[in-house]
């Protein structure tokens, strides 16, 4: 469900809601990714908190794109 609305959000290239939302999909409350959709999730987050917006925004474009393969999308 939230997957269309992080995809959305980064093609307006607001990167910070697409960083809420990738939180909400990394949730433990959250049915469990597959690592490989985690992977650049929790990838994003890291960069995102350390500053490095560009590096969170490629990370997330990483991750819609193995949604897309996952059929998340």
């Amino acid at each position: 469900m939230y997957w269309p609305l992080l995809a959305e959000t980064l093609q307006r290239d607001d990167i910070a809601t697409a960083v809420d939302y990738a939180h909400t999909l990394l949730d433990p409350h959250q049915q469990r990714l597959p690592d490989a959709l985690a992977a650049p999730l929790t990838q994003a987050l890291q960069a995102w908190d350390g500053g490095a917006t560009a590096g969170a925004k490629k990370r997330l474009h990483e991750a819609v794109t193995l949604a897309e393969q996952f059929h998340y999308l």
